[in-house]
């Protein structure tokens, strides 16, 4: 596949093993979902000249019945997300509240989570640490 310059393989819809080569569809899809996160975070922290020390994302999701895409026999119900958690640590001499209101502030501008807060539960967290 190609976006603009780039290249990328996709495997699979859905991941079955860690043995291929590239990223499934969905992990593609949940890295975008974390990539918008941290590198908003990051912008918005930039804008109002907010030291971060150090920053990490962990994002995982369920599906809703991933045997769909698969092909299973009989499989039935919404091959789409359930659920995506996303926890954001961050460690900064800045206070907390400014931490908080820099994570508020990527939030309200990021075009993944506006997509996505109406079509599936997100619970997307911050943890601060001096």
């Amino acid at each position: 596949m190609y976006s603009g310059k780039h290249a990328f393989d996709v495997s699979r819809q859905v991941p079955i093993s860690s043995e291929v080569e590239s990223p499934s569809a969905v992990e593609y899809f949940l890295g975008a979902v974390g990539g918008d996160l941290l590198s908003g975070f990051r912008s918005q922290a930039a804008k109002r000249q907010v030291e971060i020390d150090g920053v990490e994302l962990t994002i995982s999701g369920r599906l809703g019945n991933p045997l769909i895409p698969l092909g299973v026999v009989g499989a039935e119900g919404n091959p789409g997300f359930e659920r995506i958690t996303a926890t954001l640590y961050v460690s900064s001499d800045s206070d907390e509240e400014t931490i908080r209101d820099v994570w508020r502030s990527a939030l309200a501008v990021s075009p993944l989570v506006k997509t996505l807060e109406g079509c599936v539960t997100l619970s997307l967290e911050l943890h601060v640490t001096p």
